[in-house]
């Protein structure tokens, strides 16, 4: 049982023996990817994330509790 479990403690992981076997190899450098929009989209995002929290979903538990079912 103690050879079992060291040979599954020293196998290396599934995704980088696959890897090494096919011939790939990681990336030195990472793509960064260039997106024009993104302070934009943050900026939008946190103002709807706001406007979401502190207005409609007030408004909606009141209508909630005042309209019957």
């Amino acid at each position: 049982m103690s050879v079992a479990i060291a040979s599954v403690a020293s196998a290396e992981p599934a995704a980088a023996s696959a890897g090494q076997a096919l011939g790939l190899e990681a990336k030195e450098e990472a793509f960064v990817e260039y997106d024009p929009w993104k302070r934009f989209n943050r900026k939008t995002f946190a103002f709807n994330h706001s406007l979401d929290s502190h207005v409609v979903e007030p408004v909606a538990r009141a209508y909630d509790k005042v309209v019957p079912n």
